[in-house]
């Protein structure tokens, strides 16, 4: 996985970490990249939706360097890791992420205490396909995915985190390519290609 800034004059090129799927980066109020990024595969220990799990790591860089956390193993229980992740920064430059693994669409946050991760949505089904996250003003999340396998046949869900949990919507009309944002009122605003 590169990490690519321009500095005025031409392009510079980094090497932070080795990837094997897919990266999402936010930059956070002083300029510094965070970027989730998924590795693997690595062979699941119980069987589930195929063979294989992906961890999903976050990677930050300050004055001294980039460092490296991991936040969804490829061993865990529950099986959050897959091969999907976003990120968002919430107003304190704290990391959000989203991972579309192969059962639960999991979310984690960091603070203080460290990473806490949460179960989004549960069907034990594989996840893949488009992915967003918003964090508000208030903290509160804003999440999009999409599956793209049975019984949820390509369908896109929209979900926010409240101080009673996470709650889930079909959203009716988008297909695999969309974008979610917010806007000063912290509700959510969506551009998307239809189905």
């Amino acid at each position: 996985m590169y990490y690519a800034y321009h500095d005025g004059a031409a392009w510079r090129y980094e090497v932070p970490a080795y990837s094997s799927s897919e990266a999402a980066l936010a930059l956070d109020a002083d300029g510094h990249p965070h970027i989730t990024y998924t590795h693997g595969p690595y062979v699941c220990p119980r069987p589930i939706w195929d063979e294989w799990c992906f961890a999903i790591s976050y990677l930050a860089k300050d004055e001294t360097g980039w460092h490296h956390e991991t936040v969804f193993s490829e061993d865990e229980e529950t099986h959050y890791a897959g091969t999907s992740t976003a990120i968002a920064l919430d107003a304190s430059d704290e990391p959000h992420v989203l991972a579309l693994p192969p059962r639960n669409v999991a979310y984690a946050y960091r603070d203080a205490g460290g990473w806490h991760t949460e179960t989004v949505h549960q069907s034990g089904e594989a996840r893949s396909g488009g992915r967003s996250l918003a964090i508000a003003a208030n903290g509160a999340a804003h999440a999009m995915w999409t599956s793209e396998t049975p019984p949820d046949s390509a369908s896109t869900f929209y979900a926010t985190r409240d101080a009673t949990g996470w709650h889930v919507e079909p959203f009716p009309r988008a297909g695999n390519s969309f974008s979610l944002a917010l806007d000063a009122d912290g509700a959510p605003v969506v551009a998307f290609r239809d189905a």
